[in-house]
C-alpha cells in the first residue's frame, strides 16, 4: 500500500499534476523563472529514473519534487533541501511526507543511543537518518528511486566536490567573475520577486548588507528592512546605517523579556517547534519573536517575500579559514577536521564523531579535493539540515522566502573557485565591499575585519575553551548574546528544571539549552506513546 501526503503548504504551496508534484520554484537556462506549474510539465515527459537525476542536475532553485510512477516513486530536494521529505516502507506499505508526525502512529521515537548523543552533540541528524524509527530523510542534492520490490535507490545529483584546481593565476579576472555571478544572481532574486515587496533580515554583517545594496543599485524600490534582538546592540546600529544609507524602510524589534514572557505555554510556539524540528534539526528562535511581532502589528505588505542572506559568509570561506589554516596534513587529519566542526554542543566519544564522518568520506568519488569534502560535508549536513533551518519560520508564519546565497549558479562558481581565494573570504570581501557597498557608501571606517591571526586566535581560544573556569565561558556567552538567547533558553532550563530532567548545566553554547530542551519534549511523547499502546 502506497500513501502520499504532502500537507504543508505555509509560504509555498504544493502543485500537483496527475501523478507528479512539485513545491517550490526554479530558473530556466536562459535565468527565466520558472513557476510550478512549468515546473510540473518538465517532469512529465521523464522515461527513467537517470531522465529525473539529469533534469534535477539542470534545474536552479529551491524545490521538492515527488514523481509516481507505476511501480515506484522518484523523490528529490534541491541542493539546500528547502522542504524536507521523508519516506518510510514496511511490512508491504510505502509512507512519504513532508510532515514526520504522519509517521508517528506507525513509528516511535528512536531508542538508539548513537541517534541521540549525535543530537545532542551537532543540533542534527547525519545522514539520511530521523530521529524516527525506520523514517528516512531525503538529504540536500540528493533524488530516491523508492518501491516494495527494492531497497531505496539514493543518488547524489549535486555536490559541493572540486576535483582538480584551477590554474589561473589573475586575481583581477577572478574579481570580475566574482561581481559578475553575484550581480546575474541578484537578478534572478530580483525576477523571482515578481514585483513584491523584498522583507531583508539586515543584520551588521557583510551578506545580508549585500542584499540590500544589489536591490538598490538595480532601481528596486519594494524592499524593507528589520533587525532584531537587545537594544544598542552593534548589530542593529550598523543595519540602521545601511538602512538610512539606502533609504528603506526599517523596523528594530526590541527583544524583551516582556515580548517573550510566558511563550512556552503558547500552542503557537508548540506548533513551531514541532514544525521546524521535525524529528531532525534543532530549532532556531532567533527571528521567530521578530517576524511574529511584525506580522501581529501589520508590517509585513500583503505577498511580501523574506530575503534571508543565509551562507554567504561560507561561500566565500568562512569554514575554511577557522579550520584548513590549522592543518599541516589536511588529507590525513580531514575526519577530525570534519568531526571538529559539527559536533559542538555535548561532548561525543572521537571514535563516534569519526566513524559519522568517514561513512560520508567513503561515499565521495575518488579523486575529490579533500577541502572540498570538507566544504561537500558542510553543506550535506550542517548547513541544509542545521543552520538554513531558521528560515521556515518564514514559512511557518505563511511567507515566502529567497535564499541568494543558494543559487546553484553562485553555488557552483564558488565551489570551483581556487581555494587561496576563499581561505580567508578574500575575494568575496573585496568584490562586496568594493563593487557594490562602495557605490552607495555603506563601507564603515568603523568596521573591524577579521584578520588571520584573529582568526588563529579564535580557533586556539576555541581548543581551549573546556580548560577555562565556567564562570569565565558564561560571562563571555553574555557579553556577545546579541539575540537575547540568553532569556530565551533560560526559559527552557527552567521548565526542565521543574520537571526534574537534566539537562547540561555548563554548556559552551545557547544552542545546547534549545536542543537538551526539544529532546525532553519528543522523549516525553515517546513515553506517553508507550503508555498508550500498552492501555
Amino acid at each position: 500500500m502506497l500513501n502520499i501526503l504532502l500537507t504543508r503548504n505555509d509560504g509555498f504551496a504544493w502543485f500537483q499534476h496527475v501523478n507528479i508534484r512539485f513545491k517550490g520554484y526554479a530558473y530556466g537556462g536562459d535565468g527565466s523563472l520558472l513557476l510550478p506549474e512549468k515546473c510540473l510539465s518538465l517532469f512529465e515527459s521523464l522515461d527513467s529514473f537517470n531522465d529525473f537525476e539529469r533534469l534535477l542536475s539542470s534545474l536552479n532553485g529551491i524545490f521538492s519534487v515527488v514523481v509516481q510512477r507505476e511501480n515506484e516513486i522518484w523523490l528529490a530536494c534541491d541542493v539546500c533541501r528547502m522542504f524536507p521529505l521523508f519516506y518510510s516502507r514496511q511490512a508491504g506499505n510505502m509512507l512519504i511526507a513532508d510532515d514526520p508526525d504522519f509517521f508517528l502512529p506507525h513509528t516511535r521515537v528512536t531508542a538508539r543511543e548513537e541517534i541521540l548523543s549525535e543530537f545532542l552533540s551537532c543540533g542534527f541528524v547525519p545522514g539520511d537518518k530521523t530521529l524516527l524509527e525506520e523514517v528516512s530523510q531525503v538529504r540536500a542534492g540528493e533524488c530516491v528511486r523508492l518501491s516494495l520490490q527494492a531497497p531505496p535507490e539514493k543518488r547524489y545529483y549535486f555536490r559541493y566536490l572540486a576535483f582538480q584546481q584551477n590554474t589561473v593565476k589573475d586575481v583581477l579576472l577572478w574579481a570580475k567573475k566574482t561581481e559578475t555571478v553575484l550581480q546575474e544572481t541578484a537578478d534572478r532574486l530580483i525576477r523571482s520577486l515578481q514585483g513584491r515587496t523584498a522583507v531583508v533580515a539586515l543584520s551588521g554583517g557583510y551578506d545580508s548588507r549585500w542584499i540590500v545594496a544589489a536591490l538598490k543599485l538595480a532601481g528596486y524600490p519594494h524592499v524593507v528592512c528589520f533587525t532584531y534582538g537587545r537594544h544598542n546592540s552593534s548589530e542593529a546600529r550598523l543595519a540602521k546605517k545601511v538602512a538610512e544609507i539606502t533609504g528603506y524602510p526599517w523596523h528594530f524589534v526590541g527583544y524583551t523579556k516582556e515580548l517573550i514572557d510566558h511563550y512556552l505555554d503558547d500552542p503557537l510556539f508548540h506548533r513551531y517547534y514541532r514544525y521546524a524540528a521535525s524529528y531532525v534539526s534543532m530549532f532556531y528562535m532567533t527571528e521567530y519573536f521578530a517576524v511574529k511581532w511584525l506580522k501581529d502589528n501589520h508590517l509585513i505588505p500583503s505577498g511580501a517575500v523574506f530575503v534571508s542572506g543565509q551562507c554567504g559568509d561560507w561561500l566565500g570561506g568562512s569554514q575554511l579559514r577557522k579550520y584548513l589554516t590549522h592543518t599541516f596534513a589536511f588529507l590525513q587529519s580531514l575526519p577530525s577536521v570534519m568531526k571538529d566542526s559539527t559536533f559542538l554542543y555535548a561532548r561525543l566519544p572521537s571514535a563516534q564523531g569519526k566513524k559519522a564522518v568517514a561513512a560520508f568520506i567513503k561515499e565521495c568519488p575518488q579523486g575529490a579535493l579533500p577541502y572540498s569534502i570538507f566544504e561537500d560535508w558542510l553543506m550535506k549536513e550542517k548547513l541544509s539540515k542545521f543552520v538554513t533551518n531558521s528560515v521556515c519560520v518564514f514559512n511557518f508564519f505563511g511567507y515566502e522566502h529567497r535564499l541568494p546565497f543558494w543559487d546553484k549558479e553562485l553555488i557552483t562558481f564558488f565551489r570551483d573557485l581556487p581555494v587561496k581565494y576563499k581561505t580567508h573570504e578574500v575575494l568575496y570581501n573585496k568584490v562586496l565591499k568594493e563593487k557594490f557597498f562602495a557605490p552607495l557608501g555603506l563601507n564603515f571606517p568603523d568596521e573591524l575585519e577579521v584578520s588571520p591571526w584573529q582568526v588563529s586566535l579564535q580557533w586556539l581560544k576555541n581548543k581551549l575553551k573546556p580548560l577555562f573556569p565556567y564562570p569565565v565561558i558564561r560571562k563571555t556567552m553574555k557579553k556577545h548574546d546579541d539575540v537575547f538567547y540568553d532569556e530565551i533558553t533560560g526559559e527552557m532550563l527552567r521548565q526542565l528544571d521543574s520537571e526534574n530532567i537534566p539537562y547540561d548545566a555548563h554548556p559552551y553554547w545557547y544552542n545546547a539549552n534549545i536542543i537538551h530542551w526539544y529532546l525532553s519534549r519528543i522523549r516525553k511523547e515517546a513515553l506517553f506513546q508507550i503508555y498508550s499502546s500498552l492501555k
